[in-house]
């Protein structure tokens, strides 16, 4: 009695793998199916894709490039933006220490002049001095001479 129900547990067993089985094969058949028209829908869109962009090319006289050129594009122009972006950083960072010092230079340019104009108003005041000086020295002398002249009369 023990092998009958164990052999009728094990075809019950059976039976029910056997369902599986042609289940999971009915489902890969649908999934082959699926992707079938998955394949065939992107060959359309690509088509498409390709038609559009010819069309394009033919209008604007530009150079048409396929999907995988573009993608290949995007990718190249993604990676050269990554390399580029230290170097870009430091570049800016220059252009402004750049700026900075330009300004620097320039208002030391702008001091330098205004000093050199106020030496040469030093300079011209000391030589208008000097010549004051020499003109009252010589009226003293003459001053003087007049008064000793005064006296021995």
């Amino acid at each position: 009695k023990n092998l009958t129900t164990k052999l009728a547990s094990d075809e019950s067993q059976l039976v029910k793998v056997r369902e599986k089985a042609e289940k999971q094969v009915e489902t890969l058949a649908d999934l082959e199916k699926e992707i079938a028209e998955y394949k065939e829908t992107e060959a359309e869109l690509d088509k498409e894709y390709e038609e559009i962009k010819s069309k394009a090319a033919s209008q604007g006289g530009e150079v048409a490039l396929t999907q995988e050129q573009e993608e290949e594009l995007e990718r190249v122009r993604e990676a050269a933006a990554a390399a580029s972006d230290a170097p870009r950083r430091a570049l800016t960072s220059h252009n402004y220490k750049l700026q900075a010092a330009r300004a620097k230079a320039a208002k030391l340019q702008q001091d330098v002049d205004e000093l050199q104009s106020e030496k040469e108003e030093a300079v011209r005041e000391k030589k208008d001095l000097a010549d004051r000086k020499d003109k009252l020295a010589q009226s003293l002398e003459t001053t003087k001479g007049e008064i000793d002249a005064v006296e021995k009369e």
